[in-house]
């Protein structure tokens, strides 16, 4: 059963959603042509190293395609995956496992890290993003959020053309992007830290 810390992550990405929506970034035509779902598991993965596997990511975005939009593609385009017992290590052949056994069809993969609470009853909290697309090298991004850092992070974020897989649909725009904002996943993970009978790092 996923944690207190483990839902909060999902449930600031669900907010990060819903502003972008009021404030127009994400055009009525998502709704129609994106399917957000939590935890659907996947065992179509490619590849030797894969074909076995069975897993279920915390939230997918999965492109509706086909006439009047009434299929999805066979593999999601974003994952959010977070870690409170896996190890980082683990965490990371997460990631591996949806851009490589998809054929990098999932273009970003995020991963959020609740370290252990430490002697001092503190909690470490590390955001990461992996991108990729066919044809290009990986790209990973670590974003250290508890202890925070001297300077503030730049917000990432995704573009719909990540999201749509390279194939945005009419009404959409591909170099219009969605902000990830960190300082709001900060005070989320925070709260959600201490209701835990912890602190931040």
């Amino acid at each position: 059963m996923a944690s207190i810390n483990h839902e909060s992550v999902g449930g600031w990405l669900n907010a990060i959603l819903t502003r972008s929506s009021r404030r127009n970034i994400i055009p009525d035509a998502w709704d129609d042509t994106m399917q957000v779902m939590n935890a659907p598991k996947y065992s179509n993965f490619l590849g030797d190293e894969f074909k076995d596997t069975r897993k279920a990511a915390d939230v997918t975005f999965v492109p509706r395609v086909g006439p009047n939009f009434s299929q999805v593609t066979d593999f999601p385009t974003v994952v959010l995956e977070t870690g409170c017992a896996e190890s980082s290590t683990q965490l990371r052949e997460d990631a591996r496992l949806w851009q490589l056994g998809s054929m990098k069809a999932v273009r970003v993969a995020l991963l959020a890290k609740f370290y252990p609470a430490d002697r001092y009853n503190q909690v470490r909290f590390v955001f990461s993003i992996s991108r990729v697309k066919p044809g290009s090298p990986f790209l990973h991004d670590h974003y250290q959020i508890f202890p925070r850092p001297a300077t503030p992070h730049l917000n990432p974020s995704i573009s719909f053309d990540e999201f749509y897989g390279g194939n945005c649909p009419q009404g959409i725009t591909a170099v219009n992007k969605v902000v990830l904002d960190l300082g709001r996943l900060a005070e989320i993970v925070e709260i959600m830290i201490r209701r835990s009978g912890h602190v931040p790092a």
